[in-house]
């Protein structure tokens, strides 16, 4: 069991998980926001958050083998602001103006863009706080871990561990959860 360690209380542990296998990364997102699915070429997964007043907020994740230098010297002349920001652990670039973000950098030959896109100026704190919130949740997957291996929480005693999807199908302590969509075995 090595992949068990102590932990503190996460702020996360009743979101959802989007996992993408093939570029090897996981996301969470908040358990109100929705998944849109995967869109556009290529494919990449959306997810969004709407008010009662029609303001919404949401990111898409896009991955590609094509470097996006061009593109973030477009956005940087339209008057983007820059800063350089870590995302799971590898350093890449923020671009900000008004409701719209832009996060870029590249592992191997791999390039990611993750975009905060939101509606209206009266949710945008609330927005931007959430987007720097799920961005603290997204992490490359270990290049040994397995797809179908889940990870429990145990909040009572403050740890998680990592084991195989099917390891307590005879029977769990009540207070452990599994890190997905639902939050069961």
């Amino acid at each position: 069991f090595n992949s068990f360690r102590f932990l503190e209380i996460d702020e996360t542990a009743d979101w959802k998980t989007y996992r993408n296998d093939n570029h090897g990364y996981l996301i969470k997102y908040p358990k109100d926001w929705k998944f849109e699915g995967e869109r556009g070429a290529p494919l990449s997964p959306a997810f969004s958050y709407r008010w009662n007043d029609g303001g919404y907020c949401g990111f898409d994740v896009v991955v590609t083998p094509t470097d996006d230098s061009g593109a973030i010297a477009d956005l940087i002349e339209k008057g983007y602001k820059q800063t350089t920001y870590t995302i799971g652990g590898i350093s890449g670039i923020k671009l900000t103006k008004s409701q719209q973000d832009y996060i870029y950098f590249n592992k191997n030959s791999d390039y990611y863009r993750i975009t905060k896109f939101s509606s209206k100026d009266i949710h945008e704190t609330e927005c931007a706080e959430e987007f720097n919130q799920i961005l603290s949740t997204f992490k490359f997957l270990e290049p040994d871990e397995p797809a179908d291996w889940k990870t429990y929480l145990n909040i009572k005693h403050g740890y998680q561990l990592k084991v195989p999807h099917d390891f307590y199908n005879r029977a769990k302590p009540s207070s452990w959860k599994a890190e997905s969509d639902d939050n069961s075995l």
